[in-house]
């Protein structure tokens, strides 16, 4: 019975997300989304606006519900660099304006991944954020993100992994801004 105790342990603290395992495939992913035509230091004032969902996720009540959850994450985490941003930058001129658009979202709810295990698939997030220099209105550039967490995964971490979805979203966006400020 010790043993049993010890190695469930064992497993559910590997589903925890790992900072530095967050961190790695932020750095990752961002690294491999295309650059924005101006770097973001070039603006003064900073506008994230409230992000939109595609018509299939307005249509299902639970799929808004994690949209909605999955935005005020993508705020918490953007919101603090953009506020830096503003008050440390003095030589920028205009706005900088990210309008960020959730496409499409499946995340397998734990009792699903309970009774499911591998069986009740993938989780995945995809998401699309447009750039745009406020002063002509132009995009400055466009990138899109499709993250998911294989049925497998979601399985051996107990659904874990289907949660944590949304902070390596919110990672990766944050990490790409910081690359090309």
């Amino acid at each position: 019975m010790r043993i049993f105790t010890i190695a469930l342990l064992i497993i559910l603290a590997g589903c925890a997300s790992d900072p530095a395992k967050v961190s790695e495939v932020a750095d990752r992913e961002a690294a491999g989304l295309p650059p924005p035509d101006k770097q973001f230091s070039s603006f003064a004032e900073f506008e994230l606006k409230p992000m939109t969902f595609s018509d299939a996720i307005r249509a299902e009540e639970r799929k808004l519900e994690e949209a909605r959850e999955f935005d005020q994450n993508v705020r918490a985490k953007l919101l603090p660099l953009l506020d830096e941003w503003h008050n440390n930058n003095t030589a920028g001129t205009g706005t900088l304006i990210l309008e960020p658009k959730l496409m499409g979202l499946r995340i397998v709810s734990g009792a699903g991944r309970f009774w499911g295990g591998v069986f009740a698939g993938d989780s995945f997030l995809d998401m699309e954020m447009v750039m745009v220099d406020g002063t002509t209105g132009k995009s400055i550039g466009k990138i899109q993100t499709h993250t998911e967490s294989g049925a497998w995964a979601g399985a051996y971490s107990f659904g874990k992994s289907d949660q944590n979805i949304d902070e390596y979203v919110a990672a990766i966006i944050h990490q790409y801004l910081v690359d090309n400020y």
